[in-house]
């Protein structure tokens, strides 16, 4: 495990003796029934009513009609007063900023369980990470299951050499994946891959800008963050994109087995194509001090020409930013159609995107590219559970899989909109109710 700078232990110290203000203290689950719900498994089956789910641990033992699941007298019951279960929703691309007071993280972590997010792919790793994602199972806290990217590879290596040896010491530390950035030239792009591949540790992020999206898919990125390279590649950012352009990157994509983490809020943010002041008045401000709010709309009212060194520029320059977010959505579409693995994401951490509560804004983004209710919930239980974990137990309500669940109130293939209130949330086995969420928000509400 790398060694923390002194400062940094003195961060987590504090960090954790802050943990107990965030959730409840923790303690080993009892067997739980969850009864009196419906539950939408996401194993291939649809809503099912009168069923209950049997919780032993961390793990689902029993999931089934609530007349097929006996139970021992002393079982913790909760009563799911007729609401919907599903899986805990997984966002496999957000960013968790260290270099912040701790109760600033712990806010953050606070928002994404109480909004039903019950696991988080953090894509840029840094110091304090790895010792935080063992406290958090270790103390079972209010918080997310945490699956860690190492810090991201850009140009910070002078040869072969010294970069094999950089993923070689992020895989003995036990970082989940590494990260690879926009900025590698095709030489350290390709000296990446080469030790990810050596390594036998999953590479995932952009497509470099020196590099075409098909040799990006060719030399086995697993996941291409924000749909990078695609509308450079199909030279569609000046006007909309043919549909033979955009099912053919559909198929080649396919062919590689690569999935795609879209992050459409996100990017409709940074290519400016954003009213402002509706993005000011979003109600997911509430946690954010009034201060950082206005500072972030200082920076993205500026035009992208006047924004001229940030990275979004040198990746879309003068283009039609309007035509890129069309062309953007037209092809999540055609990923879902042509059965593509479209995994969840929001870029969880950067302004204007609020841990937690953008899950249900970036679901409504993707709903207005024409995918499904039901596809848009896939990709952020079971198609994101099968990527991190491809035995099958992440992601889906059966038994044998991680007690990680959301009770909300209606049919989600009916409403997202009911996944932005959770009535419950199971994390490994633990199970916080309303009262227990609305106290922990309120805490952290600063307007």
């Amino acid at each position: 495990m790398q060694k923390m700078p002194n400062i940094m232990r003195w961060t987590l110290a504090l960090w954790l003796s802050v943990i107990p203000l965030v959730g409840p203290a923790s303690h080993a689950a009892a067997d739980t029934l969850i009864e009196n719900v419906s539950v939408l498994p996401m194993t291939g089956f649809g809503l099912q009513t009168n069923w209950a789910v049997l919780v032993e641990g961390d793990r689902i033992i029993a999931a089934g009609p609530r007349s097929e699941i006996a139970v021992s007298a002393d079982v913790e019951r909760v009563d799911g007063d007729g609401g919907v279960l599903l899986p805990g929703l997984i966002d496999m691309h957000i960013h968790l900023h260290m270099d912040r007071p701790p109760a600033e993280i712990a806010r953050d972590l606070t928002l994404y369980a109480a909004f039903g997010v019950t696991t988080v792919r953090s894509m840029w790793g840094s110091d304090g990470q790895l010792e935080l994602r063992v406290a958090v199972v270790h103390e079972n806290q209010f918080a997310p299951s945490l699956v860690l990217a190492g810090p991201g590879f850009g140009k910070t290596f002078k040869s072969p050499d010294e970069l094999s040896a950089m993923v070689a010491q992020q895989t003995k530390a036990g970082w989940d994946l590494i990260k690879v950035h926009w900025k590698p030239t095709a030489g350290q792009f390709d000296a990446i891959m080469a030790a990810a591949k050596s390594e036998g540790i999953e590479a995932s992020g952009h497509v470099p800008y020196a590099v075409s999206l098909d040799h990006a898919l060719t030399s086995g990125l697993r996941t291409i963050e924000h749909m990078d390279g695609y509308i450079r590649d199909m030279g569609a950012e000046g006007g909309p994109a043919s549909d033979a352009a955009l099912q053919d990157a559909a198929a080649r994509t396919k062919a590689a087995g690569a999935a795609v983490v879209p992050t459409l809020f996100a990017w409709r943010l940074y290519l400016r194509e954003a009213d402002m002041d509706e993005v000011m008045a979003m109600p997911d401000l509430a946690y954010v001090a009034p201060a950082v709010a206005e500072g972030w709309k200082g920076r993205y009212s500026e035009s992208l020409m006047t924004w001229a060194k940030n990275w979004a520029f040198a990746l879309i320059g003068e283009r039609d930013v309007s035509a890129i977010a069309a062309n953007r959505q037209r092809l999540l579409r055609a990923f879902a159609d042509g059965d593509v693995a479209v995994l969840f994401g929001t870029d969880a951490g950067q302004p204007y995107v609020i841990p937690g509560v953008a899950a249900v804004r970036e679901m409504l983004e993707m709903q207005d590219a024409g995918l499904t209710n039901r596809q848009i919930i896939a990709s952020a239980t079971a198609a994101a559970g099968r990527h991190l974990d491809p035995s099958g137990n992440l992601g889906v309500i059966a038994p044998g899989a991680r007690a990680d669940l959301i009770l909300v109130a209606k049919n989600p293939l009916d409403e997202l909109q009911t996944l932005s209130a959770p009535l419950g949330v199971m994390l490994r086995g633990q199970w916080h109710d309303s009262t227990e969420i609305a106290r922990l928000l309120s805490a952290i509400t600063v307007r």
